[in-house]
């Protein structure tokens, strides 16, 4: 669906700006337009898929990852180590800062930087102390901006650096929604 998606956004907006362009120029704008969106929306669709699909697959897996990850574990700690844990890992991501922290509700809200692959993320990490030695967290990444479709594995890329610096102490389950 979201290559459908990829489709419709591309081609409409590239055939409304060349219908204008070539309206401008004294021709028929509504056809070439209409012809020229098909084929730019056709053509981004299928490298945006492509790359999505290589990435997702160096990423391991299947190939192409959801924008929205999760991911849930324990660690046998308490639950102020498991916080500070928490937080320390999300200082290896690329240029990260820290929105939201709430040691008493268990709350850290992360924000990244825009690269290559999407405008930044949302990384929000919840803790749950389930006894004194063991603390359940809940790990989240999805792109800052809502509308994104394609994000190249980026979330899932964030989600399993954090789980990675965790996970020794973990059990753990990744999950795409």
């Amino acid at each position: 669906m979201k290559y459908v998606k990829v489709f419709l956004f591309s081609s409409i907006l590239f055939g409304v700006a060349m219908g204008l362009l070539f309206t401008l120029l004294g021709e028929d704008g509504v056809s070439s337009g209409i012809v020229a969106g098909l084929f730019f929306g056709l053509f981004m669709t299928v490298v945006l898929g492509i790359t999505d699909f290589v990435s997702g697959k160096k990423l391991g897996g299947k190939g192409s990852k959801g924008v929205h990850q999760q991911d849930d574990l324990s660690l046998h700690v308490g639950i102020e180590d498991a916080f500070e844990r928490c937080k320390q890992s999300l200082t290896l991501l690329k240029d990260v800062e820290i929105k939201e922290e709430n040691k008493q509700e268990g709350s850290l809200v992360a924000h990244t930087g825009a690269t290559w692959k999407t405008f930044g993320e949302v990384v929000n990490i919840q803790l749950r102390e389930e006894d004194f030695t063991v603390t359940h967290i809940h790990i989240e990444s999805r792109p800052l901006a809502k509308q994104t479709l394609i994000d190249y594995g980026k979330n899932y890329e964030n989600v399993k650096t954090i789980r990675d610096s965790l996970e020794p102490k973990a059990n753990t389950e990744l999950s795409s929604s």
